[in-house]
């Protein structure tokens, strides 16, 4: 489910008109890159043989399919836009179905950016829009915005769930340990929050 929670923390509410497949990531197009200023992103698993969804919900709510479902990627697990407005995702899966990494979109369709061997946890973006990446083995890996690999042991010891976040001084990295749930800021004073039962 996502929720919707107003200014001041009320009221919250269901989002949207219709349920969405395992919404495991969220993140407000806030730009219009996919051509709804204020669109929420949602992604997901469906399954191993129909792979994963990028779905929107519209600023009516109406919710309407954007990629997918596709067995090129199996399970967006983390969106972030650059600073340049493209979007990226990670993609949790079983390396029998699709290439773990992480996929980008300036608009179409996604394709792979970087593929890990391991799964990705989650993404964030410096100041120099280079691309961090905590891994399921507890590490951070630092890449360009190319996707070329500047520093493949930036941080380690992290545990399988680190979580990365940017702050308010773009140039520090934060970091928490979150599981299962995700808030993302979406209109001034506006949160989406992400309700799943996966357990990773």
């Amino acid at each position: 489910k996502i929720h919707r929670v107003a200014p001041g923390g009320s009221p919250v509410i269901e989002y949207g008109v219709s349920a969405i497949l395992d919404p495991d990531a969220v993140i407000v197009d806030v730009a219009g890159l996919f051509g709804n200023a204020g669109a929420v992103l949602v992604g997901g698993f469906v399954s191993n043989a129909t792979g994963g969804h990028v779905t929107r919900i519209l600023p009516d709510q109406s919710v309407v399919p954007l990629f997918g479902p596709t067995t090129a990627w199996h399970n967006p697990t983390w969106f972030v836009f650059d600073l340049n407005g493209r979007m990226l995702f990670s993609n949790f899966a079983n390396p029998s179905t699709s290439p773990p990494g992480i996929y980008q979109s300036t608009g179409g369709s996604p394709t792979a950016l970087i593929l890990t061997t391991m799964n990705p946890r989650a993404i964030a973006v410096d100041s120099l829009n280079r691309i961090f990446i905590s891994h399921t083995d507890g590490t951070i890996k630092r890449y360009d915005e190319a996707g070329a690999l500047l520093n493949g042991s930036f941080a380690s010891g992290l545990g399988a769930s680190a979580v990365l976040e940017k702050p308010v001084d773009p140039k520090i990295l934060a970091l928490q340990v979150v599981r299962g749930q995700r808030g993302i800021a979406g209109p001034p004073g506006v949160v989406f929050d992400v309700e799943t039962l996966d357990d990773f």
